[in-house]
């Protein structure tokens, strides 16, 4: 019987072993290449769904408060991600595409710097979208909804108006309202976009939504003639009392003045303690 030399059969066990290395290598997943970019790694962080939420949420606040990654150009980023995002039919994929999407938005809600904002405005369309649409997740709804308030244009407030004027959430309007009432608590053409909006929510046929206004007032912090006024109409003549009330709150708070009305007191005798409370503010504010 002929037998092949030892060295032979070695040399060819070590070709087949070889031949299965290479095989496995060239079907195996590959590890994902590593960046040493920081906002690139805090991108993938957030992409990443299988890292803890508060780790994910880190690498989003850095990505939107922290200067250095800022000037390396990490707002565009974070517009790019969420542009990037791809439509998934899925149930589940379609949950964790407007995961990141919300990462996204509230990430651009924190940018501070007016020219960062000014990317915020470039990407209108896209949070407009994620926004308006109500199959969406109601939380990338809301912050949506605060990134959009934080561009702090008129055709930004276009957008945010028409989610007031529908009064169909009063969770979003009332966190709409307060980024408005900021607007209009600096002088200029912020005040001036924002503050019409506020006073026209107190004539809203919603209840909710004249809170929601009054509240918007509450955070100018103006003790000036048109707020107060408007205030003291609602606080007269509303007839839902928690809407009245709302607006007696916040004239006390803004003007640092008294005014006090009993809860059984009548539709008269309110209106004419209002009256005489506000006849006493203008004789000081004359």
């Amino acid at each position: 019987m002929h037998r092949e030399p030892k060295c032979v059969i070695l040399a060819s066990l070590a070709i087949l072993l070889a031949c299965t290395l290479a095989a496995q290598a060239a079907t195996a997943p590959r590890a994902a290449a590593t960046s040493d970019d920081p906002v690139v790694q805090r991108i993938d962080t957030i992409k990443d769904l299988t890292k803890a939420d508060p780790v994910r949420a880190r690498a989003r606040d850095d990505l939107a408060k922290r200067p250095d990654l800022v000037r390396r150009k990490s707002i565009d980023a974070l517009i790019a991600l969420g542009k990037g995002i791809k439509a998934d039919k899925t149930e589940a994929g379609a949950a964790d595409a407007d995961n990141i999407r919300m990462q996204v938005a509230c990430a651009l809600s924190q940018v501070r710097q007016d020219a960062e904002r000014a990317k915020i405005a470039s990407a209108l369309d896209m949070l407009k979208a994620w926004h308006q649409d109500k199959k969406r997740d109601a939380a990338l709804r809301y912050w949506a909804a605060m990134a959009i308030a934080n561009a702090r244009t008129a055709k930004a407030l276009a957008v945010l108006k028409t989610t007031l004027d529908a009064a169909d959430d009063e969770v979003c309007c009332m966190a709409i309202t307060r980024e408005l009432g900021k607007w209009a608590s600096k002088a200029g053409k912020l005040r001036t976009l924002a503050l019409p909006v506020l006073v026209g929510l107190l004539k809203h046929k919603s209840a909710a939504a004249r809170v929601a206004g009054i509240d918007g007032l509450r955070f100018t912090r103006l003790d000036v003639r048109s707020v107060i006024v408007p205030l003291t109409k609602v606080a007269a003549d509303d007839p839902d009392g928690a809407v009245w009330h709302a607006a007696v709150t916040v004239l006390r708070e803004l003007s640092r003045r008294s005014l006090i009305i009993r809860p059984d007191a009548s539709a008269a005798q309110r209106k004419e303690a209002v009256r005489v409370w506000l006849f006493e503010w203008e004789r000081v504010h004359k």
